[in-house]
């Protein structure tokens, strides 16, 4: 950097030197640019998530085995999966709002309570599909529903099912186990809060159950219309993250009567929307020459003979590409170019070199159940 400020003073400098006369063996000019990209900076509020620390621990891999007896998702598409599943946990058992599974109860546990009779409100369903689809390797949280009068309401004043994360649409998708429903608009799954603005702008959205009819369940979900929230890692304890579902709904102390403790609130859909399972690149060039000797040797003091040389240092294609990630239980990262298949790296740096004309770069991070994340490309020309 300070050559190059050199430069840029020097060329406001008269000079009386005689001119190179070997133009001839400077090689054409090759740019290499970028075309398009969606290549960015990775938020870290994926950390907040409340997550197992590990998807591949026995716990898990009962649940896996439980999952398998009644239906095997192993070789279905994410979303088909996540349906598979919600619908899956629905059947397990009828709702009975009377019943909160305590904390010390695992999923697996109300599986087995089940089988025996007992029988769980919304947030049963919403554990089991949880733990489910973090078997499975899939990113979701159970997230907690409110109505604008719940602070001094009736019994029904919340509700509780599960926002997943979809690599392929590269957003959160709502899941409501308790109907095994879930959310679309034109062919795309929907997050319970597209779907709540989309109410209040009198928008369409389709109200989906994969067994039954779908009015109970299109006339239930909008009436919770004050708060979503979820349970998140907020620096070293957890808390209820909660954001308002419009301007109208005011904070709160208390849930039915009964204080809500360990409440903070935000204006901000990036503090429970958060992206995840996505990689970042970023490029160090491996094709340096030294500029000061060039300059040196071609005397070079003015902007028309500087563009002139410039084939004989501009950036040449030899790069390594550093990854970066933001996926819980990341396991490691995969790559191709153009029509390749993909191939995995070896650690963290991607030696790249550019080829002349079009290169199509991909990118995705894979997790320890094999579940790739969305792809980052970038697309550069070399000409």
């Amino acid at each position: 950097m300070k050559t190059l400020f050199a430069f840029v003073l020097c060329v406001c400098l008269t000079s009386t030197r005689a001119v190179s006369n070997d133009t001839d063996s400077i090689p054409p000019l090759r740019k290499i640019t970028i075309v398009a990209s969606n290549n960015h900076l990775l938020g870290e509020r994926y950390k907040t998530l409340m997550l197992p620390p590990d998807c591949n621990v026995q716990y898990f891999k009962q649940m896996r085995d439980i999952v398998r007896k009644d239906i095997d998702v192993s070789r279905l598409a994410e979303f088909d999966a996540m349906k598979a599943l919600t619908k899956w946990v629905s059947t397990l058992w009828n709702h009975d709002g009377r019943y909160v599974p305590p904390m010390s109860v695992s999923a697996i546990d109300m599986l087995a309570n089940v089988k025996r009779g007992m029988r769980y409100n919304c947030e049963g369903y919403a554990r089991v599909l949880f733990d489910a689809l973090s078997a499975h390797g899939y990113v979701a949280r159970m997230v907690f529903l409110r109505k604008k009068d719940s602070e001094y309401a009736g019994i029904g004043a919340a509700h509780v099912a599960v926002s997943a994360w979809s690599n392929e649409h590269r957003k959160w998708i709502y899941l409501d186990p308790q109907f095994g429903g879930y959310l679309m608009k034109s062919g795309v799954p929907q997050s319970f809060m597209e779907m709540a603005h989309g109410v209040a702008q009198r928008d369409t959205c389709e109200f989906v159950v994969m067994s039954g009819g779908n009015e109970q369940f299109r006339s239930f979900v909008p009436t919770f219309d004050g708060f979503v929230s979820s349970l998140m890692k907020i620096g070293d304890s957890f808390r209820f993250v909660s954001m308002p579902i419009d301007s109208m709904a005011t904070q709160y102390l208390s849930f039915q009567g009964m204080p809500a403790d360990g409440t903070v609130f935000t204006n901000n859909p990036n503090h429970l929307y958060m992206q995840v399972n996505e990689v970042s690149l970023t490029f160090y060039s491996k094709s340096k020459v030294n500029f000061d000797s060039i300059m040196a040797k071609y005397q070079i003091d003015d902007a028309n003979e500087y563009l002139r040389y410039m084939p004989l240092f501009a950036l040449g294609p030899k790069f390594d590409v550093r990854l970066d990630n933001n996926m819980p239980w990341f396991s490691h990262y995969e790559y191709a170019v153009n029509d390749q298949a993909w191939t995995r790296v070896k650690g963290a740096m991607l030696p790249f070199v550019v080829q002349p004309g079009r290169n199509d770069l991909r990118v995705r991070a894979v997790n320890a159940r094999g579940v790739p994340g969305p792809v980052t490309s970038m697309l550069l020309s070399y000409e």
